[in-house]
């Protein structure tokens, strides 16, 4: 079996599933307006994400492989970081998708004191899903920095890759550490598409190099 051919499919997978998750996603708002359409979307697009997290969790211990000559202990930093993220990404998914939704369902139900507690339950399951959603973006940062280093030092992957990891996880560590990080709906969505860019790359050369050597 081509293990790190088939760990850059799931790369490539996981990512694709991110992007329609996001593509998905409602806000509250619209789940209070038609909770008959988006409350299932809504436990739907959470649902595939969760199935995501174990595919970019695998596919990215052969990258960690592919950098430890090069980065020996930092490499397994990277990894180690992801999965902090990646943990954290899946409770978030779980507070957005599988909480918040019980929630506006019984605030459609109910009336008085009863929806003014799921009101309330809806605001603090949004804030752990915040919380959450912060430690992944700090995590996959970190993760993306310490191996864009070893790739630009290495060259084990296209040093553009490396580039492009300092750059996006550079910025995204800056806005976070000034309180300028935004996680609704529509921001979160161009955090995973530019991380996903750079995994979808990454992906792609695990794939292709593989196969170019055992040709």
């Amino acid at each position: 079996m081509d293990d790190e051919k088939n760990a850059g499919w799931m790369l490539i997978v996981g990512t694709l599933i991110s992007f329609i998750t996001m593509a998905m996603h409602p806000n509250a708002h619209l789940m209070l307006d038609d909770f008959a359409r988006f409350g299932p979307r809504n436990v739907f697009a959470h649902g595939i994400a969760l199935v995501a997290v174990p595919l970019t969790l695998v596919g990215y211990g052969a990258v960690a492989r592919r950098l430890l000559p090069y980065a020996g202990a930092w490499a397994r930093l990277g990894h180690a970081c992801l999965a902090v993220a990646q943990g954290a990404v899946s409770m978030a998914a779980v507070a957005s998708g599988l909480i918040a939704t019980t929630m506006v369902s019984r605030i459609r139900a109910s009336t008085g004191a009863e929806q003014d507690l799921a009101r309330a339950l809806l605001g603090y399951t949004g804030a752990i899903n915040q919380a959450f959603a912060t430690v992944f973006v700090v995590g996959w940062s970190v993760a993306m920095i310490v191996w864009s280093v070893a790739i630009v030092r290495s060259a084990a992957l296209p040093r553009w890759l490396g580039w492009y990891g300092l750059m996006v996880g550079g910025v995204l560590l800056a806005v976070t550490a000034i309180g300028r990080l935004r996680l609704d709906v529509h921001h979160f969505g161009l955090i995973v598409l530019a991380q996903g860019v750079w995994t979808l790359a990454v992906g792609a050369q695990l794939v292709r190099t593989r196969s170019v050597r055992q040709a």
